[in-house]
């Protein structure tokens, strides 16, 4: 099968710009249908040789080499599931499955449709490698944002920009009981905040141990 040249002379220069290879190795590749394959759809830009429990996923950035159309998107590496209590124990257990991301395309219908169609026209790059699900979300809609704000938002697939986070503070929510007013915080209020990341168990029991002493 071969390649048009309107295509390879895209392919070439994506090669030379994102992995900065000498002019011989791109000549190489550009010529063998094979390697081609391999590059656009199995091989990220930018992969990692082994990824690790504290790498949660990936921002991605696929470019259609002819149009220079791209599409922004992201990957968890890792799967969470749950296997039964030990014998003696009622806590399930949770373990970490690593998903097949090396082969994974995008998750734009209209892309992936296209991808499958003419793989040799389309260079997936990862961008960043994110080490909670905060992060990967605000750096998606981070890398989204630049290009709707330089003005630049036709070129991208995306069709919307969608977050909504919990991002926790560093420092620790100062919880006062306002005697003037007898407003007092309740208990689901205090399991709340602990579940947000606000405060600890023994935030908790200070704050119920300052009220008995208030009674």
């Amino acid at each position: 099968m071969n390649i048009e040249k309107q295509t390879k002379y895209k392919i070439y220069d994506k090669l030379y710009k994102d992995l900065m290879l000498e002019p011989e190795e791109i000549e190489s590749i550009v010529n063998s249908n094979k390697h081609i394959h391999e590059l656009v759809t199995t091989k990220w830009i930018n992969e990692p040789k082994e990824v690790n429990e504290n790498m949660f996923g990936f921002v991605y950035e696929i470019t259609e080499l002819d149009t220079g159309m791209r599409y922004i998107g992201i990957k968890r590496f890792w799967q969470k599931y749950r296997l039964k209590p030990l014998k003696g124990y009622k806590l399930k257990r949770n373990k970490l499955k690593e998903l097949d991301w090396k082969h994974y395309n995008t998750s734009s219908t209209i892309m992936h449709y296209k991808l499958n169609i003419n793989p040799y026209n389309y260079s997936k790059k990862i961008v960043h490698i994110c080490s909670s699900v905060t992060e990967l979300k605000a750096i998606e809609a981070y890398r989204q944002l630049e290009y709707y704000i330089s003005g630049e938002w036709n070129i991208l697939y995306n069709q919307m920009i969608n977050v909504r986070l919990r991002i926790k503070k560093d420092d620790k929510v100062i919880l006062k009981t306002d005697k003037n007013q007898n407003k007092k915080i309740t208990d689901k209020e205090l399991n709340q905040l602990k579940d947000e990341g606000w405060i600890e168990d023994s935030d908790i029991k200070s704050i119920k141990a300052k009220r008995c002493k208030e009674c």
